[in-house]
């Protein structure tokens, strides 16, 4: 790393620390990097996330919470400036100028030290080798590997970063590994490669373009070794095939000659497991060995299925019984996946409905407390609801080991709940219990079911004394019925059920101002208005700005009480980073997506609205890793697939991606990202077609029937652009019938009314919008957005570069 910096007036200053992140935490004095000893851990934490900061600034309320996990403890705060002054005292900074005193804020001099992290992202945002080799070889761990200081706000933090650089380091390594290859570089790609798998095992392109080169230098055993093991535990593991491109590169290595498949000196010891921290890069005095290469690279395949569901790839959702037979991995035994199917309603009763769906969730979040058990599918879970299909191919189409099944009856105040554990692979009952009793007792009736479960399959339930699994408690039980009522309406979205929930959650959180859960889905209940809202897609902004300033802010105060009433509650987080994102506040927003990840490892919701962020700004090859990682967990849920598979098409990955959008039933979302797709490969006719069963309730009256007028004259020209009619966010017809020019005007109206997510999702980042990515208009939307902030911070997208100190180019 270069350790000079420029100041404005064209004065280098010259960093006098080096400060390395990955794979611990070493401070060293420059130039020569004798090691700096800092007097404790909280000193360590404090200096690294000050550096990582925006503008190397936050505030001591933030830090003390960080660092002490409660900033309204005044002790925190006297700890914090205690911890502020041993570090000037270690910096010999007596002056304050390394670390200053800002009003409320802690600032760090930027300038003062090389950060192997910060000088990674300006690396891997470029594309060159040179750069992109400096970036690979800079991530030699995981991001402050092994640290802990007892926060929950720390690891959560941690944990946020460590997977965000884990994530761009493979994107980084892919790149470089197609760049070697190019430049006939073999066995460094090769080596680049085998770090890819090191980091996601199952990375069905890495292993193809290794066959490839395997097979350009000659050595086709090692790439018919390398297939044949990846095929052989893709069948066992998760009864799947290699892709159809996959089996096309094997098929022309396999025809070029016949060669040993394995090295007979190869041992056959059982291979070490696979490590979760990042691969480092190979010895620089020489690189591994071919059968050393091939056996690292078929061993990280093999060795690391257990963690397959984490990293899989799309498969296309075709049907749920055809799915069943290859989507989800087979859980790897003692492993232990369960899935809480719906509970019947037998209330006689339809409406009731709500109940017996609310008794499933919360019987499912119960389970998820219990760190040693994964639950899964808890949204996919419900497209099996009242079908009466197969348990155990049930469980494998969810990559689950175990299902809860069961029902549910209320009459009057009184509440039956049967449930059952099942094994998947034999269909062993191995528990069941019924429990009848007044409604009054349904916390502990849930509360039981899910220790009772956790006992039957003999996992620890690891809660601290006093705890429970069951959190989403109230003394009033009206509103806790009112309660799951409105989460039934605010999980089928639209404007009415968005409407009808805020108010029933209106008066739960009047009657109950205790109650956490009540706030964040009163919260969700508040922030979706707006997107539902037809003044979206009209004219009539200023319409749509008092829609906005009249939910955000309420979304905001009651996302913020829950946190308060319950800081470990990710629904709350989830909730006021929705509303930071859709202000543009992009770094903000992340970052409490990321306490939402922490504080519910496998939360669906919260690995959705991030690769939607991800998105938004551009960094669409990181968005799509997210989404695959969401459609392994959740492979049924149409609103999920259906923004997967426009992040399939932004990635060019067409035939994928109209694979799955074609299998999400009508009315599910799928029908706009479809007809982007065909539209942009000049399917014009099947593109107005798939516009037909879009709800149009999201618009104003007939603008769906335009949007599929328009898509059936394409590609011939209007005369007058201006004269169209307004699209809303079906504005990308407009590229296809030459009124360029207004595809960008649901997203300044929607900017001028403060609201700042995309469509659909936002198409600007593919091919068919380059001409628009040109235009001043364009950079004055991604300005309003505060994504240029955003990529100073997280490293810039591939399509866009700075420019100067102030501008930016976009490709």
């Amino acid at each position: 790393m270069n350790n000079a910096s420029a100041l404005g007036n064209g004065i280098e200053v010259r960093a006098r620390w080096s400060l390395r992140l990955f794979g611990g935490f070493e401070l060293g004095a420059l130039p020569g990097g004798e090691r700096v000893a800092l007097p404790g851990k909280r000193e360590r934490v404090l200096l690294a996330h000050l550096a990582l900061s925006p503008n190397c600034r936050q505030p001591r309320r933030k830090l003390a919470t960080l660092l002490w996990g409660d900033a309204t403890d005044e002790t925190a705060l006297d700890n914090l400036r205690t911890c502020v002054w041993s570090l000037r005292k270690a910096f010999g900074d007596t002056e304050h100028r390394v670390i200053a005193s800002e009003g409320d804020d802690i600032v760090l001099d930027a300038a003062a030290f090389e950060v192997d992290a910060l000088a990674f992202r300006r690396l891997a945002a470029q594309s060159g080798l040179t750069e992109l080799e400096a970036a690979a070889n800079l991530c030699s761990g995981e991001f402050l590997d092994g640290f802990d200081i007892e926060s929950e706000e720390f690891e959560s933090w941690r944990r946020g970063e460590a997977a965000r650089y884990r994530d761009q380091t493979i994107d980084v390594l892919t790149r470089l590994m197609a760049l070697l290859g190019e430049c006939g570089e073999t066995q460094r790609a090769i080596e680049t490669g085998v770090r890819i798998l090191g980091l996601e095992p199952l990375h069905e392109a890495a292993v193809r373009r290794l066959m490839q080169l395997y097979g350009e230098s000659g050595r086709r055993g090692a790439a018919v070794q390398l297939y044949r093991m990846f095929a052989d535990a893709l069948r066992t593991e998760l009864d799947a095939e290699p892709e159809a491109e996959t089996r096309l590169v094997f098929a022309e290595i396999a025809r070029r000659g016949e060669e040993r498949t394995s090295d007979p000196a190869a041992p056959e010891a059982k291979l070490p497991p696979r490590s979760s921290r990042m691969a480092r890069p190979s010895d620089a005095s020489g690189g591994p060995t071919t059968s050393l290469v091939v056996l690292a690279g078929a061993a990280i395949v093999a060795a690391a299925l257990f963690s397959y569901w984490q990293f899989a790839g799309s498969v296309p959702n075709s049907s749920k019984a055809a799915v069943a037979e290859r989507t989800a991995p087979t859980p790897q035994a003692g492993a232990i996946s369960i899935v809480v199917l719906p509970l019947a309603n037998l209330s006689g009763d339809a409406s009731q409905d709500f109940f017996s769906d609310g008794m499933t969730e919360e019987i499912t979040s119960a389970l998820a407390k219990i760190a040693s058990l994964r639950v899964v599918a808890r949204t996919s879970a419900f497209q099996f609801k009242g079908q009466n299909l197969d348990v155990r191919m049930i469980a494998r189409s969810l990559g689950a080991s175990h299902l809860i099944e069961g029902s549910v009856r209320k009459i009057g105040n009184r509440v039956r709940i049967s449930a059952e554990l099942i094994e998947a692979a034999s269909g062993t009952n191995l528990w069941t219990e019924s429990y009848e009793r007044e409604f009054t007792d349904i916390f502990a009736i849930q509360e039981g079911i899910a220790q009772a479960i956790a006992g039957a399959l003999r996992v620890p339930l690891g809660l601290k004394q006093g705890d429970t699994l069951v959190r989403n408690q109230t003394k009033d039980l009206d509103s806790y019925l009112q309660y799951l009522r409105a989460k039934a309406l605010v999980r089928a979205r639209g404007l009415t059920r968005m409407t009808e929930a805020a108010a029933l959650l209106e008066e739960v959180v009047s009657r109950d101002p205790e109650f956490a859960p009540g706030w964040a889905l009163l919260a969700q209940a508040y922030e979706f208005t707006p997107t539902f809202h037809p003044a979206r897609n009209s004219s009539a902004v200023e319409e749509y700005r008092r829609v906005v300033d009249a939910s955000l802010p309420r979304a905001e105060a009651a996302a913020q009480r829950a946190i308060q009433l319950d800081p470990n509650n990710a629904d709350g987080y989830l909730a006021l980073g929705y509303v930071q994102a859709v202000r543009g506040k992009w770094l903000v927003a992340e970052e409490l997506y990321s306490k939402a990840r922490a504080f519910d490892p496998n939360n669906s919701d919260a690995l959705h609205l991030y690769g939607l962020l991800l998105v938004e700004v551009g960094h669409v090859r990181e968005a799509l890793a997210m989404r695959q990682r969401l459609e392994a967990q959740e492979p049924f849920v149409p609103v999920f697939n259906s923004i997967t598979g426009l992040v399939l098409w932004l990635n060019g990955q067409n035939d994928a991606a109209i694979a799955m959008l074609k299998d999400i039933p009508a009315g599910g979302g799928g029908e706009g990202p479809l007809a982007m797709i065909y539209a942009e490969a000049g399917r014009y006719r099947e593109a107005a077609d798939a516009l037909l069963p879009i709800p149009t309730a999201l618009f104003l009256p007939g603008t769906v029937e335009d949007a599929g007028r328009l898509l059936r004259t394409a590609p011939a020209k209007v005369a007058s652009p201006q004269a169209l009619p307004q699209l809303g966010n079906l504005g990308f017809v407009y590229l296809y019938v030459g009124a360029t020019d207004r595809t960008l005007e649901f997203y300044d109206g929607n900017a001028k009314a403060g609201f700042f997510l995309g469509g659909i999702i936002s198409p600007l980042w593919h091919r068919s919008y380059a001409p628009v990515r040109k235009t001043e208009r364009f950079k004055a939307y991604i300005r309003a957005a505060g994504m240029i902030d955003y990529w100073r911070a997280r490293g810039w997208p591939d399509l866009c570069h700075p420019v100067g100190a102030d501008d930016f180019v976009c490709n």
